[in-house]
């Protein structure tokens, strides 16, 4: 990941169940994220996000993602077919008098 230093950024990939990067004024995220294998929540609430990268898509035990108040036009339409996912939060596109959008997300 070209954003942190290379032991942290192992140990993000190897370890990291949660991920807390809200109000950080981001306006992208690395597309290294999907290499978080074990990754069930994150928080990118409160940045300045367009996009979310697709590989987040690879994120096979995100549980939950929080992604409100950025400036999202789209979600990856793939998130909607990771297996763990039971909980996203989002705003799209940011219009300060849109309401938020929080799905709790039922599996058969």
């Amino acid at each position: 990941m070209g954003w942190c230093c290379p032991r942290v950024c192992r140990a993000l990939r190897a370890r990291a169940q949660e991920l807390w990067l809200k109000s950080n004024r981001l306006t992208r995220l690395p597309e290294e994220l999907g290499d978080c294998a074990k990754l069930k929540r994150l928080w990118l609430d409160d940045n300045r996000l367009t996009t979310l990268p697709d590989s987040l898509t690879r994120l096979s035990a995100l549980q939950e993602l929080y992604a409100p108040h950025n400036r999202l036009t789209a979600l990856p339409p793939a998130l909607a077919r990771l297996p763990a996912l039971r909980k996203l939060c989002a705003a799209a596109p940011f219009r300060p008098q849109r309401p938020l959008h929080c799905q709790d997300l039922v599996r058969g």
